[in-house]
């Protein structure tokens, strides 16, 4: 008897039976076409899922402005941190891009053209001052995409531009803490440009209102070093405290020159300067120094039935876990930047016009960590913000409520 191998019986079976083995062949390509078609669309929509939402954050981390810069991005990093760690927004990463216009406008400017064109970003967070904000709302509104920018800024602004600075009611506050604290007569120091005319706009008629006489509005530039001669003629003036409205070093060259001079009474300072980084700065100083913050600063101080103690308790927690550091108002407001265009892209998607739209309109009483945001068409920023004065505790380097 003949002998077939098992290959030869195939072989010999399917010379045999040509409609069965065409039949085969036919089952066996359709099969491994469809697997392949099915893993190239497997393949697709994982690419379309890890597709990332890309944000840019044009914050100086050099420069004048750099302490503020540096918190605020801090802040913004961490949302960034707790959004991929939930599965990102319906699955799409989200991606954060720093540029660092080093406190300076034309950077600002060029910075976030570059961040529109070549990075493709779907909103912009920054800058971190009132005094480079117009530069990128050139540049947002010309694009036509969000920026949320951390300038002491409210009321209706360009179509695009946005402010998640804690501002309104501020220099209300300001003024009733100092009348409180038997303050009558107040001299004024404020960084010249947009700083000083927002002062000059809203801090003066509010410190009238609070019956608080200036007898000095002195104007200073980023640059200066040595404060003595401005404070002396205040002082000159029958000031009984001064206000600075001087960001970073400025700010803390005026409390080191106040305390130098042995001026009376305390200085107030304003929240753009309410972070550790300006504590570190102020030195020998920071026993003078009082600041209008939020709770944020003093969070441990709140009583436990206050509504703002378990939200600021765990994210002051993710922060320290995460920068080994205590979060500041400045820290709190570039996570309120980013947080509103986060939610806008869990409802909208990725389409810049809806993103402004809601916004603008469709996000009332969102809950930020400086307080709840209500925007509208005639007012960008919408934060009614809890303020609190706060002194700083020298030993333990932290903020605490003031008497």
């Amino acid at each position: 008897m003949k002998k077939w191998s098992r290959t030869k019986v195939g072989e010999e079976t399917l010379r045999s039976r040509p409609s069965f083995a065409y039949a085969v062949v036919f089952l066996v390509v359709l099969g491994v076409t469809a697997h392949l078609s099915g893993i190239s669309e497997a393949t697709a929509a994982e690419q379309k899922k890890l597709e990332p939402y890309k944000v840019a954050a044009i914050y100086s981390t050099t420069g004048f402005t750099a302490v503020a810069g540096s918190e605020m991005l801090s802040g913004a990093q961490l949302l960034v941190d707790n959004v991929n760690k939930s599965g990102g927004i319906n699955g799409h990463p989200l991606e954060l891009i720093h540029y660092d216009p080093e406190a300076k406008a034309e950077n600002v400017t060029s910075q976030g053209k570059k961040a529109v064109q070549r990075d493709k970003v779907l909103a912009l967070i920054g800058p971190e001052s009132v005094t480079f904000a117009a530069a990128l709302s050139a540049v947002a509104n010309e694009a036509k995409i969000v920026m949320i920018h951390g300038g002491g800024v409210y009321g209706p602004m360009s179509a695009y531009e946005f402010s998640s600075f804690p501002v309104i009611g501020l220099h209300n506050a300001t003024g009733l803490f100092l009348k409180k604290k038997g303050i009558s007569a107040v001299g004024v120091i404020a960084q010249a440009g947009p700083i000083a005319e927002e002062h000059l706009r809203n801090l003066v008629p509010a410190f009238e209102k609070a019956n608080v006489k200036i007898v000095g509005f002195e104007q200073v530039q980023a640059t200066d070093r040595d404060m003595t001669p401005i404070l002396a003629k205040l002082r000159a003036a029958g000031a009984q405290a001064i206000y600075s409205g001087a960001l970073g070093a400025p700010g803390a060259v005026v409390a080191k020159n106040f305390k130098q001079l042995g001026m009376p009474g305390f200085l107030m300072t304003f929240i753009g300067n309410a972070n550790m980084p300006f504590v570190d700065l102020l030195g020998d100083a920071a026993d003078i120094t009082y600041i209008m913050g939020n709770k944020v600063l003093a969070y441990e101080d709140l009583p436990s039935n206050d509504p703002a103690k378990n939200r600021l308790v765990t994210f002051a927690k993710d922060y320290k876990a995460k920068f080994k550091r205590e979060p500041s108002v400045t820290v709190a407001v570039g996570y309120d930047a980013l947080l509103p265009i986060v939610e806008a892209l869990k409802v909208v998607g990725p389409d810049s016009n809806k993103i402004r739209d809601k916004i603008e309109t469709g996000q009332p009483g969102l809950v930020g960590i400086n307080g709840a945001v209500s925007r509208s068409a005639t007012e960008h920023n919408g934060l009614a913000p809890d303020f609190v004065p706060v002194m700083i505790d020298v030993a333990k380097k932290r903020f605490r409520l003031a008497n």
